[in-house]
């Protein structure tokens, strides 16, 4: 059945699909109304509007049955083909991809299955994590609500790092992101004092 569901969406190219998505490549993506506003808030809202003419930002993107989302299309059709089969298996993402999957499913108002979604997106991110990356990447997210949670996936990350060379050169320690990593090296410390483990298990509560 859920084959059968993903074929019908057939990766953004069944021509008997009533609705399109462009992506800011301009490629259409066709798939269907009715499974997008059954999960959105936002295409539920579309449907509704003016007996389905949707107005866009561009205004030659302003036709019948049409609106335009900007994310490229391997991000769309990823979340789209996880709309139509909750059983579809996310693969082969970058860091920015996952970022975008999940601000793409807090602009949409995504709302069924959301949290499986993206609690299956901060497993995938975790493994993606490196020395080279995860600082630049807490900088980037930091501020933004909509990240809280892969924020405390690279926190779990820095606490269980087992070299901390040169990485508070790297950063204001006067800065939130650099008071909250002090935070976290001297609860580090104090929980290996008491532990006879290698693993430190965050308690996102400290940051409350």
């Amino acid at each position: 059945m859920n084959k059968l569901v993903l074929e019908l969406f057939d990766n953004g190219k069944n021509s008997n699909n009533n609705f399109i998505i462009i992506s800011n490549e301009n490629e259409e993506i066709r798939c269907s109304l009715y499974i997008l506003k059954n999960q959105s808030r936002f295409f539920k809202s579309l449907s509704e509007f003016n007996k389905y003419k949707f107005i866009t930002t561009d205004i030659k993107y302003s036709n019948y049955k049409k609106t335009k989302l900007n994310y490229n299309s391997k991000v769309i059709k990823l979340l789209i083909n996880k709309m139509y089969n909750s059983n579809y298996v996310l693969k082969n993402l970058s860091t920015e991809d996952i970022l975008d999957i999940i601000k793409l499913i807090d602009e949409i108002l995504l709302y069924y299955n959301k949290y499986e979604i993206i609690q299956e997106l901060e497993k995938l991110f975790e493994k993606l994590l490196t020395l080279e990356n995860w600082l630049d990447i807490l900088k980037k997210i930091y501020d933004n609500d909509i990240y809280k949670n892969l924020k405390y996936v690279i926190y779990s990350y820095f606490l269980n790092l087992k070299i901390y060379d040169n990485i508070f050169d790297k950063i204001n320690i006067n800065s939130e992101i650099g008071k909250d990593l002090i935070q976290l090296f001297i609860l580090k410390i104090n929980y290996l004092s008491k532990k006879y483990t290698d693993k430190v298990i965050l308690n996102k509560n400290i940051f409350k």
